[in-house]
């Protein structure tokens, strides 16, 4: 399996954590893990090394010159290498025909081969729905996307780097973030979905890029439509701690927080000591019944 992770070195600890769950929920297989970067050093890679000790895990160290988009938007936990698994098709070996890019901030709870194998059809991404429908549609209206087209989150991405090869211009990037910069207010996702929007494969969030901030809400609601731990154990693959509030600082206060600070403690791992900032749970809206009440059979019980 050929994953992607794009960093810098704040982010050393959560991947670790993340490597170990992969390799956790896939114990017969091996996994190469392609590192797009501008600012790790030997040291980095020799200490993640140590710290997973695992032999079937490769970190193949791909640094990118700190000058590739340095004017893009970047702001609050946004960073300039998010845009780096952009250009993915450029910098991952020629023989790499399919990665796997997953946020740092992600823990793996089920095997991801049924992801990773699927069927590309024509299409040079796959990607979950954004997990609020309502704000999809927002996102949508603002970056005037067509009407019938879903808006993505971009923190799981399984990549169809020979499609790309074949109809990536990269020219179009640097003149969507010239042109449009100030509108891109989630930026490589935006860029993502305006560019390639027409040609993703949608997944469930359910199943491949479920959304922390919302377990406390679906845990609560009716028997017809709550989603538990057990739920999440039998069938979701990815847990996804979106927004600011993350388990690797001090002071997490998530329920599905101890899914990632067990394989911390296993890996003799600290939280960074800064803060998490105050953040509400999300309101229970008419649009979260609904849509759950319109999800696919398959994508609920797979």
């Amino acid at each position: 399996m050929n994953l992607l992770l794009t960093l810098n070195a704040n982010y050393l600890n959560p991947m670790m954590v993340l490597l170990q769950s992969v390799l956790d929920c896939h114990p017969k297989e091996s996994i190469t893990v392609y590192i797009l970067h501008s600012s790790l050093t030997q040291e980095d890679f020799d200490r993640v090394n140590a710290t997973l000790q695992n032999s079937r895990c490769q970190l193949v160290n791909l640094p990118v010159s700190a000058d590739l988009f340095q004017d893009a938007p970047v702001g609050f936990h946004f960073s300039k290498e998010m845009y780096y698994r952009l250009f993915a098709a450029r910098f991952l070996p020629p023989d790499v025909d399919r990665v796997l890019y997953l946020d740092p901030d992600i823990v793996i709870l089920n095997p991801l081969d049924r992801l990773y194998q699927m069927d590309f059809g024509n299409d040079l991404l796959a990607a979950a729905a954004s997990f609020n429908t309502g704000m999809g549609v927002m996102h949508r209206l603002r970056l005037r996307l067509p009407e019938d087209q879903v808006y993505f989150n971009s923190g799981v991405l399984l990549m169809n780097l020979k499609g790309l090869r074949q109809q990536q211009r990269e020219q179009e990037i640097y003149d969507l973030i010239a042109q449009q910069g100030d509108t891109l207010k989630l930026p490589d996702q935006d860029i993502l979905n305006l560019l390639y929007g027409d040609r993703t494969t949608i997944v469930s969030p359910l199943l491949y890029n479920f959304d922390a901030r919302y377990f406390g809400l679906l845990s609560n609601l009716p028997a017809k439509y709550r989603i538990d731990t057990q739920w999440l154990e039998q069938y979701t693959s990815v847990i996804h701690y979106c927004g600011k509030h993350k388990p690797f600082k001090e002071g997490y206060t998530g329920p599905l927080g101890e899914y990632y600070l067990d394989i911390a403690r296993r890996l003799g791992l600290e939280p960074s000591g800064e803060e998490n900032p105050r953040e509400e749970e999300p309101k229970l809206e008419k649009w979260i019944l609904k849509w759950l009440e319109e999800q696919p059979a398959d994508h609920r019980e797979p």
